[in-house]
């Protein structure tokens, strides 16, 4: 909509004129930043967008709801499937000033005054709960794993997640979206070093995740298995040695006790065990990973090969530790 034609508009709409300038803007007024004048246009501005570009205004309602700077193209496209509907919903938005597009074209933001006004307009006229669970299931869907492939755009979405968690959904989907959301950021939290932060991602998504699902469900046992890496992580050995025994456990149930990403658990729990000098259930435990990488992976496995070194390394220890006490006898 080019700004002749929304000036054409602003000027026939005679009736959303006389009952905006009328009607009380709640807490916008209270903000001493927010010139009236800035209410009112922005109402009519929206009331027109919604009545000739909805797909338009379906945007902004979104945008709203997330962190109002740096919105990337393919976020929105998560919601837009049809990226003609969400070119032209932006460059409507754009032309009135209404969002900012970088230069690019692949960065979209909004001013202060924008969001604020826009979530306003949204709490009086439509459901703010709609647009909340519309935006974190935007971000739900959009957010990955931690792994190195993934950081950037991790990064580029981290301020919107840390937006959405904000909102008090109740809905069976956003129970179910909101540990998952928590488990992937707290991965990608861990590998930067954040812990406290990946701490208390992955206690929320462990403590979900068991609240709303069967015992043996795999994601619960995901959930565990980070919080696990994130107390090791932070030194904190004993908490891990609980996580890594409940992983272990809910892996055996759910996997196998041959599945490979049991037996990772199984070597995990091992090296533990080794830093800590419990040997003897360390050895035992180096065992039954060996073997069983071996058979599931094969003997020239990088993972197997790793597992093999670091169970020879714990013998080769504990040769010296018995040579060494038997040298001190015979002195």
């Amino acid at each position: 909509m080019s700004v002749s034609k929304y000036m054409l508009l602003y000027r026939q709409d005679e009736q959303s004129q006389s009952r905006l300038l009328d009607q009380e803007s709640g807490d916008i007024r209270q903000d001493p930043g927010v010139p009236n004048s800035v209410i009112r246009t922005w109402h009519i501005s929206f009331d027109l967008i919604k009545r000739n570009r909805p797909q338009a205004a379906e945007l902004i309602s979104l945008m709203a709801m997330l962190d109002r700077q740096g919105i990337p193209e393919f976020l929105l496209n998560v919601r837009f499937s049809n990226p003609l509907d969400l070119e032209d919903a932006t460059g409507s938005l754009g032309e009135i000033s209404l969002i900012t597009i970088e230069k690019s074209g692949k960065i979209f933001g909004m001013h202060r005054l924008v969001q604020l006004a826009t979530r306003k307009w949204i709490e009086r006229y439509v459901d703010r709960k709609l647009w909340w669970g519309e935006a974190f299931k935007t971000i739900s869907k959009a957010f990955p794993n931690g792994s190195y492939t993934n950081w950037k755009t991790c990064e580029t979405l981290s301020p919107h997640a840390l937006q959405v968690l904000t909102y008090g959904l109740e809905s069976s989907q956003s129970m179910l979206d909101r540990p998952s959301l928590l488990y992937n950021m707290a991965w990608y939290n861990r590998i930067q070093g954040r812990y406290e932060v990946a701490k208390a991602e992955s206690q929320e998504s462990v403590t979900l995740r068991k609240d709303i699902l069967p015992n043996n469900d795999m994601r619960i046992y995901e959930s565990v298995e980070v919080l696990a890496l994130v107390l090791s992580s932070q030194g904190k050995y004993a908490d891990t040695e609980a996580m890594n025994r409940q992983a272990l456990e809910i892996g055996e149930k759910v996997l196998g006790k041959t599945h490979p990403d049991t037996l990772t658990n199984v070597h995990h729990l091992a090296s533990l065990l080794q830093n800590r000098h419990e040997d003897k259930e360390a050895t035992i435990l180096y065992q039954r990973a060996c073997s069983g990488y071996k058979l599931s992976l094969g003997p020239e496995h990088l993972t197997t090969k790793a597992c093999v070194k670091q169970y020879f390394a714990l013998l080769d220890s504990l040769e010296k530790a018995k040579q060494m006490k038997l040298y001190s006898a015979a002195c």
